[in-house]
């Protein structure tokens, strides 16, 4: 059984990546700053190098109006592989 997590600590439960994401309403989506969907730049010689992370999640309005990470450790535990 998955364990829900809901955090305020933007980072990325598989690689500790900064998280981005949006929420123009109650829910939204959120990705690792690593992740091929995230804009970069990228000297052309790094590019050997680049680091790559496909966790995705979902972030959560509280009333209040503060912006909550929520995601599963068993997901997590499988994306590690």
């Amino acid at each position: 059984m998955a364990v829900v997590v809901k955090t305020s600590k933007m980072w990325c439960p598989v690689c500790g990546g900064n998280v981005r994401w949006s929420c123009p309403s109650r829910t939204g989506y959120a990705y690792c700053e690593y992740s091929a969907k995230a804009t970069r730049a990228v000297p052309v010689d790094k590019i050997g190098t680049m680091k790559f992370c496909k966790w995705q999640g979902r972030v959560m309005r509280e009333k209040n109006g503060e912006v909550m990470l929520v995601f599963a450790i068993e997901d997590v535990e499988a994306k590690k592989g």
